[in-house]
């Protein structure tokens, strides 16, 4: 287990993910993701659970779609695409 103050993903941090491979229709490449993991999960497992942004921002926002202007790491509007969580490690 690695001791607290070690530098590990938090939740609600935006990090850049490589999301390759993907199969199907899942959301790919290189792009920003938002830890939504439990910190205490996070400083001891090799996997963080998050939510891929995407800069194609619907014009209908419902359930599955969450909008995002000028916050840190995003440099234009983008969208939290809910429906497609993933697994990253």
């Amino acid at each position: 287990m690695q001791k607290p103050g070690k530098n590990y993903p938090k939740r609600g941090e935006i990090y850049i993910a490589d999301l390759n491979p993907a199969f199907g229709r899942e959301i790919h490449k290189k792009r920003p993701v938002l830890i939504i993991s439990n910190n205490m999960i996070n400083q001891i497992y090799p996997l963080v659970i998050a939510i891929p942004f995407s800069s194609i921002v619907p014009e209908f926002v419902g359930a599955d779609v969450v909008k995002f202007t000028g916050q840190k790491g995003l440099n234009k509007a983008s969208a939290l695409i809910v429906n497609q969580i993933k697994s990253i490690d």
